[in-house]
């Protein structure tokens, strides 16, 4: 289906499906990342019963929550920015009218480079979290002991 609308020939119709598909994927991320917690329960529960309380909301969910709304205004505005770019071929406005639009091309031209760098962003969070969790103190289930003492890697390693 993609092959068919890419050998479209003008290059605004390109354009216009590039940015399409870009923000149906990253709002289907988007949607995913909401519920990453209950399908990672459900997960959990039917595999691995017994560990499910591993899986919580970390600072990551919000801050990815966040790149990804990022993602999908810039998604937005590019496609915005190419329906203005083209108006004379697509809503069939005057090319008088149409013609102080034309260079218009800031979102076009920075694109990739606005993906790119919210791509690393996303990147750089995941790594942080899993560097972060590694760090964390892990602590005893709530069933076999009644105190709420924390018990640390270090801890576990220097008792006999």
């Amino acid at each position: 289906m993609i092959e068919v609308f890419m050998q479209e020939d003008p290059p605004y119709k390109k354009n216009f499906m590039v940015y399409l598909m870009h923000f149906c994927i990253d709002v289907s991320i988007l949607l995913i990342l909401r519920k990453r917690v209950m399908y990672s329960l459900l997960f959990m529960r039917r595999f691995y019963p017994n560990d499910w309380r591993a899986v919580y909301i970390t600072h990551a969910d919000i801050l990815l929550y966040g790149i990804y709304m990022l993602f999908i205004i810039v998604d937005s505005a590019a496609f915005v920015e190419n329906l203005f770019r083209n108006m004379d071929y697509i809503f069939g406005v005057s090319e008088a009218t149409a013609k102080p639009f034309w260079s218009w091309n800031w979102v076009y031209k920075s694109y990739p480079y606005a993906k790119s760098i919210l791509l690393s962003c996303v990147v750089t969070i995941l790594l942080a979290t899993i560097f972060v969790e590694n760090q964390r103190p892990e602590q005893e289930d709530d069933d076999e002991d009644d105190s709420d003492e924390v018990i640390h890697k270090t801890d576990q390693q220097q008792k006999p």
